[in-house]
C-alpha cells in the first residue's frame, strides 16, 4: 500500500507540473525531466537501503 501511494504522490506532481507549463508543453525537454527522476531514484534507493545512507539519515534526524 506505500508503495502504491508512493507512486501515486509521484504521478499527482508531475501531473501538476504538466498543468503548470502552460501552453508551450513542446518546449519541454523531456530527457532531463526522466533523468531527474532516475536520480532522484537512485538517490532514494542509496539513502534507504545502503548502511551508510541509513546512518545519514540518522544523523540528519537527530
Amino acid at each position: 500500500m506505500t508503495l502504491l501511494l508512493n507512486i501515486l504522490g509521484i504521478v499527482v506532481v508531475f501531473l501538476f507540473c504538466i498543468l503548470l507549463s502552460g501552453k508551450n508543453r513542446k518546449n519541454i525537454n523531456h530527457s532531463i525531466i526522466l533523468k531527474g527522476l532516475i536520480a532522484q531514484f537512485i538517490l532514494a534507493f542509496i539513502l534507504i537501503k545502503v548502511p551508510i545512507g541509513r546512518k545519514i539519515i540518522e544523523v540528519l534526524s537527530h
